[in-house]
């Protein structure tokens, strides 16, 4: 449930008691449509102090004024001339806290709040209704200035804090804007520091927006977007840029303003080469729809390796076919040479192989000599295998052993032909 009801107040600024002074008129007038300048020549015998009638000291008559533009550096001179940063209203006893945040979109509101928070406020006082500035921040889903009047909050960090949020503050009040057909607004919101690259939930920018729903000539916005960075190429859902929606546009074309925006697109860095989820880009879009001196705009500064068609690469044989057969069609005497190497080591590694027929009409004499041959070299292999591997000696004197051994000659073993032991 929300902490704001309806009967709570609403203040009306401009309407003043029939019998309020002519000096007290004047001042309010100027509070509410006056310069800077003539603000400031107010600043005297405490009039930035002083109560009208309807009960509003001029802090609070400022607080709800409406003037976007300038309420922040309104209220700083109000402030540094001496007014009281906790005056209340004589009705519902609210702050200039208060006030900001109930009667001002937050992108108006938190540079106001930041700008009194630097004079120390009660932030912990409550209105008639027993609400802070708090609860109306929360109320209103005014997350970031609700941190700021929480008591927490230092002036610096709540200054920092609003210099990191504007960019989306402002963004989406230019969003809102651009939606409204408000030329006006939408340009403020530009030069009071909006991201103009923040997409919404349908994944579009402001950009994007003003090519599509936006009804009145762009080329002011557009150019007010692109002095403050915003960036020409991106994309929204579909794969579109601003170039894209331009091109698609039917009334800019209608009503000849297409080239002169495209012109300035190109010219500011807005590249034909992103493609929709057609397949499209904007070149291919206005070759589609004869817009003939579209093409003839996109085509001068398109890249030269884009225009130009790259050739086919043809696949060689070769990729086809074994390392083998690659060499032998390059360098047959190669080839030869490597057959002939590798025929050599095969010759040379194979061992010939002695095959003997056993007939079946051998004698028993020859097969009883066959069995002793072989159990006599069986007896060979064991007597060399046993002399391998005698048993260490023990040495008792190491010193009497180390002299030995350096007058024993030690004979070179050829490791070529010895006897495998298994």
């Amino acid at each position: 449930m929300s902490l704001l009801v309806e009967d709570e107040e609403r203040l009306e600024p401009i309407r003043l008691e029939e019998h309020e002074s002519a000096e007290h008129k004047k001042f309010y007038d100027c509070l509410l449509q006056g310069t800077i300048a003539e603000i400031k020549e107010w600043n005297k015998d405490d009039m930035y102090n002083t109560y009208f009638k309807n009960g509003l000291a001029p802090i609070h008559v400022t607080a709800m004024s409406g003037r976007d533009d300038e309420m922040e550096e309104i209220l700083t001179i109000l402030l540094k001339g001496g007014a009281d940063v906790n005056a209340k209203t004589k009705s519902d006893h609210n702050s200039v806290l208060h006030l900001l945040i109930k009667h001002n979109h937050i992108s108006v509101a938190f540079p106001g709040v930041v700008a009194a928070l630097d004079y120390f406020p009660d932030v912990h006082w409550r209105n008639r209704h027993l609400r802070t500035a708090y609860d109306i921040a929360v109320a209103r889903e005014y997350f970031d200035i609700a941190s700021c009047v929480d008591g927490t909050m230092m002036p610096a960090d709540a200054r920092a804090l609003y210099g990191r949020s504007v960019g989306v503050i402002y963004g989406k009040r230019l969003m809102a804007a651009i939606l409204n057909n408000d030329e006006e607004d939408a340009i403020l919101s530009v030069n009071k520091g909006a991201n103009c690259n923040i997409l919404n939930d349908h994944g579009c920018a402001a950009i994007h927006y003003v090519f599509t729903v936006y009804e009145l000539p762009p080329m002011p916005l557009v150019t007010a977007m692109h002095q403050k960075k915003a960036d020409l190429n991106i994309t929204d859902s579909e794969g579109d840029t601003a170039l894209n929606l331009c091109v698609k546009s039917r009334p800019l074309r209608l009503s000849g303003q297409m080239n002169n925006i495209v012109a300035a697109l190109v010219r500011w860095g807005a590249l034909s080469t992103y493609k929709d989820l057609d397949g499209n880009d904007a070149l291919a879009l206005a070759t589609e729809r004869n817009y003939n001196d579209i093409v003839r705009l996109l085509k001068k500064d398109r890249a030269q390796h884009i225009l130009t068609e790259e050739p086919e690469i043809s696949k060689t044989p070769l990729e086809d076919v074994s390392p083998h057969t690659r060499i032998r069609n390059k360098r047959p005497e190669l080839m030869q040479s490597v057959e002939a190497g590798a025929l050599k080591s095969q010759i040379a590694n194979t061992e010939p192989e002695v095959i003997e027929s056993m007939d079946a009409g051998s004698s028993q004499s020859q097969r009883k000599d066959k069995e002793q041959v072989v159990e006599e070299s069986a007896g060979t292999m064991s007597s060399i295998s046993t002399m391998d591997r005698q048993e260490p000696e023990v040495i008792k004197d190491p010193m009497k052993a180390m002299a030995e051994l350096s007058t024993t000659e030690v004979p070179i073993v050829n490791f070529k032909h010895a006897i495998p032991l298994f």
